[in-house]
């Protein structure tokens, strides 16, 4: 585990959250090392970064955020995605609410 975020973390923090909305097949390595951060960290930082993410977001990038979001335990955040991706137009975004509402 990591005692505490170091500069390097707070700089490469968003690239890793974009690399974990995308499928590749570093993904699971993505979310390790974001699973890895204390929990005040992702606190001060994770919903700013997936709101960032989502923004002009398609249905995968929700759908990756939701797994990302679950992975990380982090429930209130998911529940904060699924009732964005509820009132979304795109009924494949709307499907991703559908998953996840669940969770």
């Amino acid at each position: 585990m990591i005692a505490t975020p170091h500069a390097q973390w707070i700089e490469v923090f968003p690239e890793l959250v974009d690399l974990a909305t995308t499928g590749h097949s570093d993904i699971a390595l993505v979310r390790r090392l974001l699973s890895a951060l204390p929990d005040g960290y992702l606190d001060s930082f994770l919903w700013v970064e997936v709101d960032r993410a989502l923004a002009g977001a398609d249905d995968e990038v929700f759908r990756r955020l939701a797994e990302l979001l679950e992975d990380l335990g982090r429930a209130d955040e998911l529940g904060a995605l699924v009732a964005l991706a509820e009132v979304s137009d795109d009924a494949d975004i709307q499907e991703v609410a559908t998953d996840f509402r669940r969770m």
